[in-house]
C-alpha cells in the first residue's frame, strides 16, 4: 500500500504547485 501513500503526498505537492 506504499503507492497509495505516495499517490496521496504527490497529490498534495501537486495541488500545492497548482495553486
Amino acid at each position: 500500500m506504499i503507492s497509495i501513500c505516495t499517490y496521496g503526498r504527490l497529490y498534495h505537492v501537486i495541488k500545492y504547485t497548482y495553486i
